[in-house]
């Protein structure tokens, strides 16, 4: 019983599986304003790797320096006390 249990379950999850893939495609399609997903695979193969590499390199670096910092931050706000008691903040 277990196991028709478990294969109805898997059943299921490769019918949502298929769902979710299919409306992807019909994201990638319409945003793309491209009918079959052959053109979509076509313009992937098509596209300059590196060009789209050496472009990323910028905002990775911004990312990952402002990623930095807010973590610095918060570390820091952390280990502070806080200077306020809320008792005393609310304005009778």
């Amino acid at each position: 019983m277990q196991d028709v249990e478990k294969k109805l379950r898997m059943i299921e999850q490769r019918k949502d599986l298929l769902r979710r893939c299919n409306a992807i495609e019909r994201e990638i399609r319409e945003a793309r304003s491209i009918q079959d997903m052959g053109d979509v695979e076509a313009m992937l193969d098509a596209a300059d790797r590196p060009a789209l590499e050496a472009e990323q390199v910028e905002p990775r670096a911004r990312f990952e320096d402002q990623d930095r910092r807010v973590r610095e931050l918060l570390r820091h706000t952390a280990k502070r006390p806080t200077r306020w008691k809320p008792s005393t903040a609310i304005v009778p």
